[in-house]
């Protein structure tokens, strides 16, 4: 060995070492951010999926049978519908439960299963609503 020794010799592969741990580190950090950002684009998709049928159950006027699939989540979810009435209005919250939580609310003229109703399913693939003189709705 030269004058710098072992020592000298060494510094530099762990200070290399190093850098790549870090390195390693803030590529994983991303892939993170990224997975978290995409589970939440999942659940806004299915609460404005059953927003939609919502809405749409509110401006038909004769009697149907709707059946609408929800869009696909990767991980796990529960879905959970909470309808009530305040002032005439049927007011219905909906949330997208995972690793994050998304909650929307709609307002509607016409009630829904009789106007006060939770509804929970967990990974729900589908969503059915009927108008049978009333409007009902289930996940399924």
């Amino acid at each position: 060995m030269n004058d710098r020794g072992f020592a000298g010799f060494l510094l530099p592969k762990v200070g290399l070492l190093m850098a790549s741990i870090f390195l390693i580190g803030a590529a994983m950090s991303m892939i993170s951010i990224f997975e978290g950002q995409s589970e939440r684009a999942e659940l806004v998709n299915i609460s404005k999926g059953v927003e939609r049928v919502l809405r749409l159950a509110d401006h038909v006027q004769h009697d149907f049978v709707l059946e609408q699939k929800l869009p696909l989540a990767r991980g796990t979810f529960d879905l959970k519908i909470k309808g009530y009435v305040a002032e005439g209005m049927q007011i219905v919250q909906i949330t997208a439960e995972g690793e994050e939580e998304i909650s929307r609310t709609v307002i509607l003229a016409k009630k829904i299963n009789g106007g006060y109703f939770l509804i929970e399913r967990p990974n729900p693939t589908q969503i059915r609503l009927y108008k049978i003189g009333e409007t009902y709705l289930e996940l399924v």
